[in-house]
């Protein structure tokens, strides 16, 4: 310790430029480190959405459901299967097994199953499976239509008009550009660390009627 206090009475220009590299690495640290106010979270746990636009929720489970559940039971790594059928959606929830080291194989290979199912019904949308990620939304846009119609052919077409009108809002929304953040600390280096890609990565719709976008 002494040898090194005594090098630095010594060398004091060399420490001087030392210390003023260290902290200009921290403080450029500070402006490109990526924060995260709502940190996200995997689950081993696999979600097949189906959108099928006025059908009950009995129709849903036996045309979506369990046509899923059949194809997708025998997938190597599933421990659980269970599924939840509403009103113009149908959800399979699959469980992975705990040791199951790649998540992804497992979803490629049910997403393979799914689409060899050619009995779906013809208004149904196509599945979307993905792993569930844990993460709490800054912001909910909830999506409200007019009165449905009692002409169930009419209530079938407004039910497809909202699915679209909620999907173009999702869309609007993933392609809006990011905006640098105020930060005095960023001020002196205004248009040398601009923020790139969307502004927001992640926009899912959560709900049905009314509609929920989770952002």
């Amino acid at each position: 310790m002494r040898s090194l206090i005594k090098w630095g009475i010594d060398n004091s220009p060399a420490l001087n430029v030392f210390v003023i590299v260290l902290i200009s690495i921290g403080a450029i640290s500070l402006i490109v480190m990526p924060r995260e106010v709502f940190p996200k979270f995997e689950l081993e746990i696999l979600l097949v959405s189906v959108p099928f636009p006025g059908a009950t929720p009995e129709e849903v489970e036996k045309s979506i459901c369990q046509k899923i559940e059949a194809a997708v039971t025998n997938v190597d790594g599933i421990k659980k299967v269970s599924s939840v059928s509403q009103e113009n959606f149908g959800y399979v929830i699959i469980e992975l097994e705990g040791s199951v080291t790649d998540p992804k194989k497992v979803l490629d290979d049910v997403q393979s199953q799914i689409q060899q199912i050619s009995t779906f019904p013809p208004r149904s949308e196509r599945p979307e499976v993905k792993q569930i990620v844990f993460r709490a939304p800054a912001i909910s846009v909830g999506l409200v239509g007019p009165e449905r119609s009692g002409d169930p052919s009419e209530r079938l077409n407004q039910e497809i008009a909202m699915r679209r009108l909620v999907e173009d809002v999702r869309e609007e929304l993933l392609d809006l550009p990011a905006v640098p953040p105020k930060s005095w600390i960023r001020a002196p280096f205004k248009g040398l660390f601009q923020p790139t890609g969307p502004a927001i990565s992640s926009a899912e719709i959560v709900a049905a009627k009314p509609y929920e976008i989770a952002v």
